[in-house]
């Protein structure tokens, strides 16, 4: 028997699917309905349904029997086709089943084709999506990339610029120090080695500079440079930086103006030296740009929130100018607004930028407007705290070589202790003290320094703070607890690292202030001056100090008289305004009578801590007003009042009376109109 098959349409054929169908049973192939038809029956009939005469037959029988249904024929149609009447019906169902579970199987498989092939149109537009993505991000990446690669060109091209000014500008000072040093080594002309020798000074002030520009600005880049929040004399400040450039602008025959508002306050808290740096930076740049004509400094008060002043200072030149299209490059770092500027003018181009860093690091904010050929004008703001109260001298920021006032007080020969490890600067330290009169003794390191202080007398300490064997900090803690004398002798420490943590480790140590290295001669003196100008009064007035071990050598000589008040130097100071420092004057005696009689009270009943606070105001005050010797006397009075034998601290206080006394008496004369 022959299975009857039905082909899929070809339009429901999958890919990659079996070509094998379900096959549907024929009518003459059903298991429980085939019906053999016998091979022969005598007639002639063939049992076989390919045989042509059994369709035949079959065909004949059925049409007579349709013709004459109650009419037997020759053949019985029912052993002819063994199908007939229900058993076909049974067949057709059976099909019929069938195609219907194809047609259900048909379907599954269409839907299953159809949801996979949404999934991977689904898929594929996904992949588009992040295709087009990764290209935006890409061509993205490119533009950076281009731009960082013009960056780069762009920095190289500065780096190239910068290294091929700076080693000019390295090159041209050493050529000049090496060159008179050979000169001074081969000479026996005093006269013309003290000039050769003041080039090279200058020519390594020029080098220094450079190197501290450049080592500033690196410091600001990583965030290493820290700015100290310390009380400044802003009026000092000023004169000092108009003096500097006054010299540099009457080189060139420039007119150097200055104005400070009225209302600017003297005593600030801020940085006095990056202060300083910003006004040089700019002031020089106006100087070294400006043919003729005139430089201006002027200082403004723009207001005040609490104790915040808010202070402008305006810097104008009358020189070449700057092109618009060069403006933009102004605050960038190691660039001049033109190459052939560098070569005219040289500098390395870091003024105005490490200017404008050290602004922002102040709170500020810079700016300047310029016009080819006619000048340039640059102004900052910077907030600046106003002291409450006048700081005492040794709490004062010290001003690279202007402490003109310290310099000016006629200061005693004093015997110095040197603390200091590295040769040269114990010989730099010792022809600076002896070129003023000074009487030197140096030592490697602190365990020396503290022996030699158990052994003889100083008049002051200069003690390194980083020496083998013993540093500056513990030796300063064991000469202070020595007492007597050393408790309060002035200790100054030398390094060349003045950062906020270094001067707070200091006075925890017991040092009075720290110096910076390198030792200008102008400042250092001053400072020491300052110091051994207070010892000195303080001893001349018979401050009592416990006697140490005499000394081993010749002692100094004696400190000369005093007068109780330099007027001439406070009149200058208050800009030569009598009524002004008249006033002042006598504001001042008023709130020192209030003041000593809180501290004969607290005197009696032991209250060190309002001893301590109100003579610290006294001395800040003296000192200001250029009354040294009370200034001294109660700077020892505070120091007596921390840690000290209270009968000393009463007996001082009667010495701090008679020039309290003294000072009331000398005033008429100071202030009389005929002086």
């Amino acid at each position: 028997m022959e299975a009857i098959r039905i082909p899929p349409h070809p339009s429901l054929q999958l890919a990659g699917e079996p070509t094998d169908q379900p096959t549907l049973p024929s009518p003459l192939d059903s298991g429980s309905l085939s019906a053999e038809v016998p091979k022969g029956n005598g007639n002639g009939f063939s049992s076989s349904p390919q045989d042509g005469g059994y369709c035949q037959r079959l065909t004949e029988a059925t049409e007579k029997k349709l013709a004459n249904p109650d009419v037997s024929g020759e053949e019985p149609y029912e052993q002819i086709n063994p199908l007939s009447s229900g058993a076909f019906s049974e067949i057709a169902d059976a099909q019929s089943a069938a195609i219907q579970q194809l047609v259900e199987q048909r379907t599954r498989q269409l839907l299953a084709a159809y949801q996979r092939m949404e999934r991977e149109i689904a898929q594929r537009r996904k992949v588009e999506e992040q295709l087009r993505q990764y290209t935006e991000q890409l061509e993205a990446a490119n533009r950076c990339l281009e731009q960082y690669s013009f960056m780069a060109q762009a920095a190289n091209r500065a780096k190239s610029e910068f290294l091929s000014s700076v080693s000019h500008e390295i090159r041209t000072p050493l050529n000049g120090i090496i060159g008179f040093a050979e000169i001074i080594l081969a000479s026996n002309n005093i006269e013309e080695m003290h000039l050769q020798a003041q080039v090279i000074i200058q020519e390594s002030e020029h080098l220094l500079a450079l190197i501290n520009d450049v080592l500033d600005d690196a410091k600001i880049e990583v965030g290493k440079l820290e700015l100290e929040h310390r009380p400044l004399d802003l009026h000092q400040l000023l004169d000092s930086v108009q003096r500097t450039v006054r010299v540099q602008a009457e080189g060139k025959g420039l007119e150097c103006i200055f104005h400070r508002d009225p209302a600017v306050p003297r005593y600030v808290i801020g940085d006095a030296v990056r202060l300083r740096q910003i006004l040089l930076n700019l002031l020089s740049n106006a100087v070294k740009f400006t043919e003729r004509g005139s430089v201006t400094l002027r200082v403004e008060m723009l207001g005040q929130e609490n104790r915040r002043a808010r202070i402008r200072f305006w810097v104008i030149d009358t020189g070449i100018g700057i092109p618009k299209e060069k403006q933009s490059l102004v605050f960038q770092s190691f660039t001049q607004i033109c190459g052939g500027t560098t070569r005219r003018y040289g500098g390395t181009g870091l003024g105005t930028s490490i200017a404008k860093k050290l602004v922002h690091l102040m709170e500020g904010e810079i700016d300047f407007e310029s016009e080819p050929g006619q000048g340039t004008t640059f102004w900052f703001t910077v907030p600046l705290e106003i002291c409450t109260q006048t700081p005492a001298p040794e709490e004062l920021a010290i001003l690279p070589e202007s402490s003109s006032r310290a310099a000016s007080v006629a200061v005693r020969p004093a015997r110095v202790l040197v603390a200091e490890d590295y040769p040269v600067n114990q010989e730099l330290a010792r022809l600076h003290l002896e070129s003023a009169g000074h009487q030197v003794v140096i030592v490697p390191n602190g365990l020396e320094a503290v022996r030699a202080c158990k052994q003889d007398r100083f008049d002051i300490i200069l003690m390194d703070l980083h020496m083998p064997e013993m540093d500056g900090y513990e030796a300063t803690r064991q000469i202070r607890q020595l007492g007597g004398w050393y408790a309060t002798v002035p200790i100054l420490g030398v390094t060349a690292d003045a950062s906020r943590q270094t001067v707070q480790v200091c006075r925890d140590a017991g040092l009075n202030e720290v110096v910076v290295k390198p030792l200008r001669k102008n400042s250092f003196l001053a400072v020491v001056g300052r110091y051994v100008q207070q010892t000195a009064s303080a001893i001349q007035l018979g401050g009592r100090q416990t006697p140490a071990p005499e000394p081993a050598t010749q002692a100094a000589p004696p400190a000369t008289s005093s007068l109780p008040l330099r007027y001439e130097e406070a009149l200058e100071d208050f800009g030569g305004n009598r009524s002004l420092l008249e006033q002042a004057l006598h504001q001042f005696i008023q709130t020192v009578e209030a003041q000593s009689e809180l501290i004969h009270q607290a005197l009696q009943r032991g209250d060190r801590e309002t001893v301590r606070r109100e003579a610290h105001r006294i001395r800040g005050g003296a000192a200001n007003l250029t009354a040294y010797p009370l200034a001294a006397l109660a700077g020892r009075l505070e120091s007596l009042a921390k840690e000290g034998d209270p009968a000393d601290a009463l007996r001082l206080w009667n010495d701090f009376q008679q020039e309290f006394q003294r000072l009331k008496e000398y005033l008429p004369s100071a202030l009389s109109p005929n002086r």
